[in-house]
């Protein structure tokens, strides 16, 4: 029988994470950050946080200073060049940047240059 306490936990396990200072498992929105509207700011450079922004920018941010590689693969439009851009802009005096943009046409890209080296 699992205790009361684990019970919510258990029901969505997305929606938490784990302190690591603490141990505990606490939910996204302890760390979430509030927003600040920036009028100058470029629409497309905004960042509202919302629990998927801060679960993949904690995640970005844990591997990244662990020295491990980061693959963000989901549909267009969810936020992933912005929360990457974002997590960059903050690292400038840490790491030397290398960004690549790509697109969701860069697999047929691919393939159409390999069919021309190699035809069969």
């Amino acid at each position: 029988m699992i205790p009361n306490k684990f019970s919510e936990f258990l029901q969505d396990v997305y929606s938490y994470y784990v302190d690591l200072a603490t141990k505990e498992v606490k939910p996204w929105t302890n760390i979430m950050p509030t927003f600040q509207y920036d009028p100058a700011a470029p629409f497309f450079g905004i960042l509202v946080p919302t629990v998927d922004t801060t679960r993949y920018r904690y995640l970005l941010n844990k591997l990244m200073n662990a020295g491990h590689n980061v693959l963000f693969m989901a549909e267009t439009g969810v936020g992933k060049s912005v929360v990457i851009n974002s997590f960059l802009n903050e690292m400038v005096g840490f790491w030397i940047l290398v960004a690549i943009l790509f697109l969701s046409c860069f697999p047929f890209i691919i393939r159409l240059q390999l069919e021309r080296r190699c035809p069969t």
